[in-house]
């Protein structure tokens, strides 16, 4: 009876995960991403050894999704190939050329500009703001020409449009690259907030 109840239950369950997969996808019409089983991911990437491709869904300043999979309990999401790493692994070991031309001012400067216009994407493009909420050196990726590119959405939090003051149940972030107001249990300056993180990666 309880192996019954179980698989009752689990079946339930994905049956909803399936319903609200097929409403997120209707959202996004003809630009929504890839649907991959998970057969097919371990097949194109020989057992994830490869990269997919380039090109999907996302904006210039932002980490693009290719697709996912979504089959029980196999779920993933595939993001295009960051060949040159993360910015932290220039901005903490700064002993190479490579690591002393990438933090030469100029370039530091297009790198800022770079993430300040996902941001804007975020705040301002996006039928609702997506706020991040972890922006640090770790979770920002640099392409072949090293323009970066915000990644890891684990913590962002959706945002209406018309909403200016948002309250969080808990401090979201990481030590040292989070606003002060953010330890407020409501804050304010949506913009300003993610912004301070911004300029965190540089103090």
């Amino acid at each position: 009876v309880a192996t019954a109840l179980y698989l009752s239950l689990k079946t339930r369950y994905n049956e909803e995960i399936h319903l609200k997969v097929e409403m997120f996808l209707k959202t996004y019409g003809t630009s929504k991403p890839t649907r991959y089983t998970f057969s097919e991911i371990k097949k194109i990437t020989r057992r994830f050894k490869d990269k997919l491709g380039q090109g999907g869904f996302g904006s210039v300043n932002i980490v693009r999704l290719l697709g996912f999979c979504s089959e029980g309990t196999r779920r993933a999401l595939i993001y295009e190939f960051m060949p040159k790493d993360s910015l932290e692994k220039y901005i903490f070991s700064g002993n190479s050329i490579v690591s002393r031309e990438l933090l030469a001012p100029d370039k530091m400067l297009d790198i800022a500009l770079g993430i300040a216009k996902g941001m804007e994407y975020l705040h301002q493009g996006c039928n609702q703001r997506i706020l991040h909420l972890d922006i640090k050196p770790h979770n920002i990726l640099l392409d072949y020409s090293f323009n970066p590119k915000i990644s890891d959405f684990g913590l962002a939090k959706l945002c209406p449009r018309e909403q200016s003051i948002i309250t969080l149940t808990a401090t979201r972030g990481t030590m040292g690259y989070i606003a002060p107001e953010l330890y407020s249990t409501n804050f304010g300056g949506i913009s300003t907030s993610q912004m301070f993180t911004v300029l965190a990666c540089w103090y």
